[in-house]
């Protein structure tokens, strides 16, 4: 049934467009309302499923007293300090009631790899998905209701490697027993106890985090009569570096920006100085990071013009570069652009910089395009308004006294 049927019943004749001839307001009103209704529907009922994807990792500080740590109470960290990792998704329990009405069959599956930045020794663990909420840390998130699964699987570890030593070829993962049978949200477990010491967070340690979604689900094709298995997949990585801090959160973008600062100032509106910066706790001879460093020029989506500004190894964990800015009339987004990666990286990761945006290079204006792209914490926001806030009040005192 078209939505035109919906427009004849209020006797609807529309000529050129919204030039409406003869209506009535109210059942105008009332057949938009109609159609509006039927259009959410169908999307509700649409068969696709869109992939689970992660919105932010937070990272806070934790022990078996978790009260106390709170952003506006001033306390010392203990030394028994441990680091919750957790990971919130787009998909939760309403998102699982509503795709499952439009499948046959639904298997969905989330994948965690954490690895020390540099280390070749990796934690794999899997969720079921639709958790919205992912802990991986401490203890493997301490779900009470995996606690049991978790002990069986520690003891079938135990003897295993007091039977043989550990066999390379052993599975990276093993199925936790008894998980679907007591609501535990994790599906399998590291094969060996040295992968799952590997799942413990250090601070000051960098990490890469792969989030990895899979699902797998059937619709029923009615016109054919068949079924059809479809899958849909969805990857990212985080690099991140556990602190004593209380409390931090954001993208793989924000996490990202710690790692490798980029601030770009134009000068005269002819050249761009940059700067690129490691984060001061990276070994840098070590593990040293790879950048190739781009100009671009954008209008929308299209790139009109391109520059290779050079690629290098960051020995000492900062460079700076000049360039010419490529002189138009056109309105049109210009940045720079870094790719990294280092020995061993999962990834190879990507940051950009805008420098002018919607903007003719020939005329614009040099003292307010200077960005400086830094992430602060919220800690150093608090200060900074309250050291605001303070002299705002010596201020007012000095006046009125």
């Amino acid at each position: 049934m078209s939505f035109h049927f919906y427009y004849s019943i209020f006797n609807f004749r529309i000529l050129k467009g919204s030039d409406i001839i003869e209506t009535d307001l109210h059942g105008y009103y009332l057949a938009q309302t109609i159609v509006q209704y039927y259009k959410k529907d169908f999307n509700s009922r649409s068969p696709y499923i869109t992939a689970e994807r992660p919105l932010r990792l937070a990272l806070r500080a934790c022990t078996s007293q978790l009260e106390p740590f709170q952003l506006d109470t001033m306390l010392f960290f203990p030394s028994d300090l441990k680091i919750c990792a957790s990971i919130e998704s787009n998909k939760g329990m309403n998102a699982l009631s509503r795709d499952r009405a439009r499948t046959t069959h639904l298997r969905p599956l989330v994948f965690l790899s954490i690895r020390p930045v540099g280390s070749s020794l990796h934690c794999q663990l899997s969720f079921y998905g639709y958790q919205g909420d992912y802990r991986f840390a401490p203890d493997l998130g301490y779900y009470q209701t995996c606690q049991r699964s978790i002990s069986q699987h520690l003891d079938k570890l135990v003897e295993k490697e007091k039977d043989i030593l550990v066999d390379s070829k052993s599975p990276t993962s093993i199925p936790l027993l008894n998980s679907t049978t007591n609501n535990c949200p994790i599906h399998s477990l590291p094969g060996t106890i040295r992968e799952l010491n590997a799942c413990k967070l250090k601070d000051g340690q960098w990490y890469e985090l792969s989030f990895r979604s899979a699902i797998q689900y059937e619709i029923l094709i009615t016109e054919k009569n068949i079924y059809q298995q479809m899958w849909v997949n969805h990857s990212t990585t985080f690099v991140f570096k556990p602190d004593r801090e209380v409390w931090r959160n954001g993208t793989e973008l924000y996490w990202l920006q710690r790692l490798l600062q980029l601030r770009v100032k134009m000068k005269n509106c002819e050249a761009v100085r940059y700067l690129l910066k490691l984060d001061e706790s990276w070994s840098s001879g070590q593990l040293p990071v790879t950048v190739f460093i781009d100009y671009q020029v954008r209008e929308n989506a299209y790139v009109k013009h391109s520059r290779h500004l050079g690629n290098g190894t960051l020995m000492d964990g900062w460079f700076t570069g000049t360039f010419p800015v490529w002189r138009t009339p056109e309105l049109r987004t210009h940045e720079l652009c870094v790719q990294f990666a280092w020995p061993r990286s999962l990834n190879q990761y990507r940051l950009c910089r805008t420098f002018l945006r919607g903007r003719s290079s020939l005329d614009c204006d040099p003292f307010s395009y200077y960005t400086q792209y830094s992430v602060a914490s919220k800690s150093e926001n608090n200060k900074n308004k309250l050291i605001i806030n303070f002299v705002i009040y010596i201020i007012f005192i000095l006046f009125f006294s």
